[in-house]
């Protein structure tokens, strides 16, 4: 960063780092949220613009008395690809990790990053992670992990990736909510209300 963007790149990498947590957020809050209303089809749409506001607050978004929460409707994704948004997420997590290992281990991350963007596209998101030996997020120590290792650095403190090969498996999905708080935990100091994007508006969205 400091070698494009010489002084700024210190802002430069932080924006980055922003962007990836709220991609992690991002991605499981609408995946709770579209996974709610495919589960149950027959809500009216101010059920559905409740049930998306009751969501994404806990995700940490603010309304006013009278802000509007249909904004979700701009998500295209919701009516033409849903239970995709996850994999933001998902994706977002690996590239995490994979830059933890960077900073603990430049060349060996280096080395990562050119064998992972070698691999076949073809190849299975899990499969291609496990090849290219970063850690499996479905794991249930890997997001406390990476947690706790993003704390160090937004301490100060130097990185120790823990090693992925002492993580044993899971076999369900970590649940988005705890996705969630492992990241916002150690990131309080970024506020994601200017995010929000709650806005009123003069006439209710119609289908």
């Amino acid at each position: 960063a400091e070698n494009v963007f010489a002084s700024c790149g210190e802002t430069y990498r932080s924006i980055i780092l922003y962007n990836i947590l709220d991609s992690v957020l991002e991605g499981c809050m609408y995946d709770e949220f579209q996974v709610a209303v495919y589960e149950n089809p027959d809500q009216s749409l101010n059920e559905i613009n409740d049930r998306f506001r009751d969501i994404s607050e806990q995700y940490g978004y603010e309304y006013g008395a009278d802000d509007f929460s249909g904004f979700w409707v701009e998500i295209s994704h919701t009516f033409q690809s849903p239970m995709y948004y996850i994999s933001y997420a998902t994706s977002a997590l690996s590239a995490l990790d994979l830059w933890l290992w960077y900073l603990e281990d430049e060349p060996a991350a280096v080395e990562t990053y050119m064998e992972l963007s070698a691999l076949s596209l073809s190849l299975p998101y899990r499969e291609a992670v496990k090849e290219a030996g970063l850690r499996d997020i479905f794991k249930p120590d890997t997001i406390p992990a990476l947690a706790e290792e993003l704390t160090a650095y937004l301490d100060g403190e130097p990185v120790h990736r823990q090693n992925p090969g002492k993580l044993e498996s899971l076999w369900l999905l970590v649940p988005v909510a705890g996705l969630a708080v492992a990241f916002v935990l150690p990131y309080t100091a970024i506020r994601r209300r200017e995010r929000a994007r709650a806005k009123t508006v003069e006439e209710p969205w119609e289908l």
